[in-house]
């Protein structure tokens, strides 16, 4: 964004004017120039026009060469200098000149335009006729500096408004809505002050035309006069206003001077269209287009068509706010969807709703025309975020399906299928379906409530579970097929240990039997020895 701001420290170079007018910081830049019968905008300060995102108020001052008008312009700033002034008798400004820094007022940018001088004699006409319309169309305050007595060598352009119509279409019901609050400043004024200045000055242009005085009265709903006397300096000095100091001038002027000012700025409202703001892209773009028109047809002016205007830029604002506004949605959803999904669905509406609540409002702070007009685009708009909405939540959805089935199949590994292997089953059917219970309220307990999260339930519940207690049967059957074959096997083993103990035991019998039998052998062998050896003695 445009550095827009501005502060009142004493260390710049600007001449203030002081009196209670802010002073503001900046320069005039140009912003349109006149060339070869083309209107031309610079791109710099278009560009700074663009980058203001407040509502824009457009004040141009505009008027016969050589009556102050400059110097008014550089007022409205707090500042003698700014927009270059001129002592020549040729006019000093060329084509439209506006300050590089617009500033905060009664919730506006304000974008102050100095316009070239009209009358001069060297002036292209065609040229002076388009300025003057132009700056009628694109202001929300058009001043008009005038000689403050009415003559026929000062109204100037104040003729074209005897009748608009020739070089304006406006809309037949809300005609005074597309043009400007009307500021009329009566210049170097010395007569007696009348009791109304918007009285006097109606009541002397009529008396030199008529029409004109009439045609402004029936265009501009708004209308106010400022009666400013002369400076009361020397002529030399007024040759050099931009380098004057406030004391040099006529305390009655600057009190004047001041009033208008002030007057001006509490009156100041944003350009507008049908009732809404502009901002600086909406602004830019309606001159833009106005400029477009007018070098259309370079040697005539064809009639500005403010409503044709107004619905081009109406229909450039409506794509721009569907741009906004849906790349807004799309984009924070995009990055929840990274972030945070799968969510709950109560907090993906929670979600959806804070932020389509933000992308609307970036939608309609674009969006210009009547409820009417943008009927079809806010249908559009709806449309989009609604499928767009959609696929967010086919995307959470499926997010949604993963995490429960992660989860389920994690539960499932935990409390059911420990119990399906052989090394720890289940000892009966209660303790099976006691797990299945464990696990279906961990499940319920930790999953993402929704369709998603039923779904998954049920497969578990009815197909899981059946594959499971068909797994079990099978189980089941092999662990007492296994314990049969284990008792059988068992039996055996004790029926050969039986034997065994039993042949061991004869075993035994015989063994003491033999010894015995050898011990009574030993002993009548040895009886045999005794008697042998008595019957050898």
């Amino acid at each position: 964004m445009y550095d827009y701001y501005y502060d009142n420290d004493n260390d710049d170079n600007g001449n203030k004017f002081g009196e209670g007018i802010p002073y503001r910081k900046g320069k005039a830049i140009q912003l349109i120039k006149y060339e070869n019968g083309k209107i031309i905008l610079n791109k710099e300060s278009l560009e700074i026009i663009k980058n203001i995102e407040e509502p824009v108020a457009i004040i141009s001052v505009v008027g016969s060469y050589r009556r102050g008008k400059s110097y008014f312009a550089n007022v409205l700033h707090g500042r003698h200098d700014g927009f270059e002034l001129g002592s020549k008798v040729d006019s000093c400004t060329k084509g439209i000149f506006m300050w590089d820094t617009p500033f905060i007022h009664n919730n506006c940018r304000v974008i102050i335009l100095d316009c070239e001088g009209i009358d001069d004699p060297k002036q292209d006409e065609v040229w002076a006729t388009k300025l003057f319309i132009l700056c009628l169309a694109i202001s929300s305050t058009f001043i008009y500096n005038i000689n403050g007595i009415v003559g026929k060598d000062d109204i100037g352009k104040l003729y074209t408004m005897t009748d608009l119509s020739k070089f304006l279409v406006n809309s037949e019901d809300e005609e005074k809505d597309y043009l400007p609050r009307l500021v009329v400043l009566l210049r170097d004024f010395g007569l007696i002050e009348p009791d109304d200045f918007r009285e006097y000055f109606l009541e002397k242009l009529t008396q030199v035309n008529s029409d004109a005085a009439a045609g402004i009265t029936n265009h501009f709903k708004d209308l106010d006069v400022y009666a400013l006397p002369h400076p009361g300096c020397k002529k030399k000095v007024l040759h050099e206003l931009e380098k004057i100091e406030t004391s040099q001038l006529d305390t009655e002027f600057i009190s004047k001077m001041t009033h208008a000012v002030s007057e001006i700025y509490d009156t100041i409202t944003a350009k507008k269209i049908n009732f809404k703001s502009m901002t600086g892209i909406s602004f830019s773009k309606f001159l833009e287009d106005c400029v477009k028109h007018m070098n259309s047809n370079t040697n005539n002016l064809d009639k500005l068509s403010l409503p044709t205007q107004y619905t081009s830029l109406i229909n450039f604002m409506s794509k721009l706010a569907i741009d906004i506004g849906f790349t807004y949605y799309s984009t924070m959803m995009t990055i929840r969807s990274i972030d945070d999904f799968p969510i709950n669905w109560e907090d993906f509406e929670n979600e959806h709703s804070m932020i389509l609540s933000q992308a609307d409002f970036l939608f309609n702070e674009k969006l210009i025309g009547s409820y009417h007009q943008t009927l079809d685009i806010r249908k559009e708009f709806d449309n989009l975020i609604e499928d767009e909405k959609n696929k967010f939540t086919e995307k959470n959805s499926e997010s949604v399906k993963n995490y429960n089935l992660n989860l389920a199949n994690s539960l499932w590994q935990v409390h059911v299928s420990p119990g399906l292997t052989a090394d720890s089953l289940f000892e009966d059917y209660n303790e099976f379906n006691n797990a299945l219970d464990s696990f279906m309220q961990e499940y319920t307990n930790k999953s993402f409530t929704g369709s998603e999260a039923m779904d998954i339930y049920n497969q578990y519940k009815d197909d899981k579970t059946e594959s499971a207690l068909e797994t079990l049967d099978k189980m089941f059957k092999l662990r007492d097929a296994t314990k049969a074959v284990k008792d059988a096997h068992q039996e055996l083993i004790d029926q050969i240990n039986q034997s065994q103990e039993r042949l061991n035991l004869l075993l035994s019998e015989k063994y003491q039997e033999e010894f015995e039998y050898n011990e009574q052998i030993e002993e009548l062998i040895s009886k045999i020895d005794e008697l042998t050896l008595q019957l050898s003695n």
